[in-house]
């Protein structure tokens, strides 16, 4: 689910679906602007180069009913499930991965992928965790590239990235991987050597001297590595070809959960985030 930003300096009107930018004004220029919500006849104007930039190399949001699973960014390379089943996500619709089930994604969306990566995702563990699962796995000629276990049976999470292979590892508490949906993010900068985990937003554990760059990724896959699978509901992946910031990543969790407030006159002033509200 992309994040949305409207900036409107004043509004004023005389009835609800009504809205007076004051901005435009009323000259060579239509004054309103209208909101098109549940209606079969509203037409489509999503531009997906322009709400994911090309620093996405996918976006797969598992809203689909079928086994083809949409990437949402402009390189538009889908996800061809193989036995997932359709589950409460915490955007709509998730998949359900029950130990065989996975999904296969073309190796060109890795393309990009060189010295830096981010991996996203939203899980909820089944309660037969921890299990040997596998989230995530891309190799190479020479094998393992990206790699996420979220959990192994010994209860550690383990990040794998680039150069087969850099890793971090960690023992997490139950909560943090079954019982409800959590909010992982695993990034590695070559260029610096530091790999990082975060977990709902905030940085959870990281390692320096990880310098292995990345052998082209020959083969994706979502929710099995081959051997091991998932265990477990699994919702919006993203895939980025930069090491994203910890501030990057504490934004757009927090923005995923209702929770950023953006306020400005004529830009941005100040970004607030609303503590104390429920998250999973």
């Amino acid at each position: 689910m992309p994040n949305l930003w409207v900036r409107i300096k004043k509004e004023s009107g005389t009835s609800k679906d009504e809205l007076h930018d004051s901005a435009v004004g009323t000259t060579n220029a239509a004054p309103y602007f209208w909101l098109h919500y549940g209606s079969p006849s509203a037409v489509s104007v999503a531009n997906p180069a322009a709400v994911w930039n090309a620093n996405y190399a996918g976006v797969w949001h598992f809203a689909e009913t079928n086994n083809t699973l949409a990437d949402s960014t402009a390189g538009a390379h889908p996800a061809a499930n193989v036995g997932s089943v359709v589950a409460a996500g915490i955007f709509g619709n998730a998949r359900d991965f029950r130990g065989s089930d996975y999904m296969d994604v073309a190796p060109a969306a890795f393309a990009a992928i060189s010295n830096a990566v981010t991996v996203s995702l939203w899980v909820y563990g089944a309660d037969s965790q921890p299990a040997n699962t596998v989230c995530f796995y891309g190799s190479s000629a020479v094998g393992r590239e990206l790699n996420a276990h979220i959990t192994w049976s010994d209860a550690n999470v383990y990040w794998d990235a680039l150069g087969n292979f850099d890793r971090l590892s960690k023992a997490a508490n139950p909560n943090l991987y079954k019982g409800g949906w959590n909010h992982w993010t695993f990034t590695k900068d070559a260029r610096t050597g530091v790999m990082a985990i975060y977990v709902n937003g905030e940085l959870w554990h990281s390692g320096t001297g990880k310098t292995l760059p990345c052998n082209p990724i020959t083969a994706f896959r979502i929710g099995s590595d081959g051997w091991c699978s998932y265990l477990g509901r699994m919702d919006e992946i993203r895939v980025e070809t930069v090491a994203q910031s910890a501030a990057w990543i504490r934004f757009q969790y927090q923005a995923m959960r209702d929770q950023v407030l953006v306020y400005g006159a004529s830009g941005f002033v100040g970004v607030f985030f609303i503590e104390g509200q429920a998250g999973p």
